[in-house]
């Protein structure tokens, strides 16, 4: 059983009213231990032969390969976690993995576990985590390192919006506009607007898969 508590920053755009507080009756389900990465990605697309519609910042941080139109990871970043990809590319890579995307309530039940652990969550060593530590379940990079999708989608009026959740590790200073940098309570949720698939594709969000 999981008691849902959500929080939230900006009101930019109305957040859906859920009842807060709530208790879930959870089944039972699997989720990646990390983010999916750069070397998980491309294992993808050289299988799947994978490639976007749109594809304006697709895997911006790739290298192009010499008289080629194929992406390729520099080797210092395979095995971080893969960004500049849409909400339809975390989708097909996880369909092609037999899974996919958790909804906001798993990655938070997850994150928290039913004791509802608060950020930072201690260790089974009992000393608090950064975002390489580990949860009780055995979940690495919860919160701090790229901010991670849901499958949650809503509409509220004209705008479009996804549900993330974790935070990234970049810090934004200069003005109120921009969303919290760092590590972020495990309730905290934040909308990312869909404009375009090459809108949503940034250096800060990434995704990780359930079963």
């Amino acid at each position: 059983k999981f008691i849902f508590r959500p929080t939230n920053n900006d009101q930019f755009v109305p957040y859906p009213v859920l009842d807060t507080g709530k208790t879930f009756e959870m089944i039972s389900f699997l989720m990646d231990e990390k983010p999916v990465s750069n070397r998980q990605f491309r294992e993808f697309i050289l299988i799947s032969g994978y490639r976007p519609k749109d594809t304006t910042n697709y895997l911006r941080h790739w290298n192009r390969m010499r008289g080629s139109a194929a992406l390729k990871p520099a080797d210092s970043i395979l095995d971080e976690p893969v960004v500049y990809i849409s909400y339809e590319d975390a989708k097909a890579y996880s369909t092609w993995a037999g899974k996919r995307l958790p909804t906001e309530i798993e990655w938070q039940y997850a994150a928290q576990t039913s004791s509802l652990n608060e950020w930072p969550v201690p260790a089974i060593s009992g000393k608090p985590i950064d975002s390489t530590g580990i949860n009780p379940f055995g979940l690495k990079q919860l919160s701090g390192k790229v901010w991670q999708l849901t499958n949650d989608r809503y509409i509220t009026g004209s705008y479009e919006y996804i549900l993330l959740k974790g935070g990234s590790d970049f810090r934004a200073i200069s003005s109120w506009w921009y969303v919290p940098g760092g590590p972020q309570k495990l309730t905290h949720r934040q909308f990312l607007l869909r404009v375009s698939p090459g809108f949503e594709r940034n250096a800060t969000v990434g995704f990780r898969c359930v079963k």
